[in-house]
C-alpha cells in the first residue's frame, strides 16, 4: 500500500528497539497512549527521515510482543505498520494519522 507519513501522526511514535536482519537495520517504534500501534521501518531509514513522504507500507495485526509495546500492552492486538521503502511519487492511498487513528486503544 502507498502509505503517506504524515509528520503529526509521525511524531506519536516512540523508537523502542532496533534488529539488524541480513544486514539490514529494522527500527520498531511504538505509538503513544491510547493507540495499540507498532511501526516498523525496514532498509536503514529512520522514522523521522521519513516525514512528508510516500511509502510503500504493509499494515496487519500483532499480538503485542513485549520488547516492541508500552508496558501493560503485552499480548493485546496492535496495528503492525510494516514500512519497505520510499517511493517516489505523491499519490498514495492512506494516511499514517488514519491508521493510526483505526488503531485499537487502551480501553478497547
Amino acid at each position: 500500500m502507498l502509505l503517506y507519513i504524515n509528520e503529526r501522526a509521525a511524531r506519536e511514535f516512540h523508537y523502542r528497539t532496533s534488529a539488524d536482519v541480513h544486514g539490514i537495520t529494522r527500527r520498531y517504534y511504538c505509538a503513544g497512549a491510547p493507540h495499540r500501534a507498532i511501526l516498523v521501518v525496514h532498509g536503514n531509514l529512520d522514522l523521522s527521515q521519513l516525514y512528508g513522504r510516500v511509502v510503500d507500507a504493509n499494515v496487519g495485526w500483532d499480538d503485542g510482543w513485549r520488547e516492541f509495546v508500552r508496558e501493560g500492552n503485552t499480548g493485546k492486538r496492535h496495528t503492525k505498520i510494516m514500512i519497505r521503502r520510499v517511493i517516489d511519487s505523491t499519490r498514495f492511498v492512506d494516511m499514517l494519522a488514519a491508521v493510526l487513528q483505526r488503531a485499537p486503544k487502551d480501553n478497547d
